[in-house]
């Protein structure tokens, strides 16, 4: 496991939330449902992948530039809401 070698513990636990916030999470972001908390989520896991691959960038070895551009992405996301065709405007309510 990925977690382990890196370090990370526990990384059962962990592993199961990741697989939540991207799967779950971006299926719910793409339907727009409860946008702005799986955005939010998805934001912050980014910024823990950009720190744990910080001193390297460039496209040549895996940098930390797509994780930020996600990252950045995701917070625009998460601060703007789902949009006007957003299920989350079909139901009336925004978490």
């Amino acid at each position: 496991m990925a977690l382990v070698k890196r370090g990370i513990t526990p990384a059962e636990p962990l592993a199961v939330a990741l697989i939540a916030i991207e799967t779950l999470g971006g299926l719910c972001i793409a339907l727009g449902l409860f946008t702005r908390f799986w955005a939010a989520a998805a934001a912050i896991e980014m910024c823990v992948i950009v720190y744990h691959h910080l001193p390297k960038f460039g496209w040549t070895a895996p940098g930390y530039e797509y994780p930020l551009f996600w990252a950045i992405v995701l917070l625009a996301i998460a601060l703007r809401g789902g949009g006007a065709y957003s299920l989350d405007r079909r139901i009336g309510k925004e978490l």
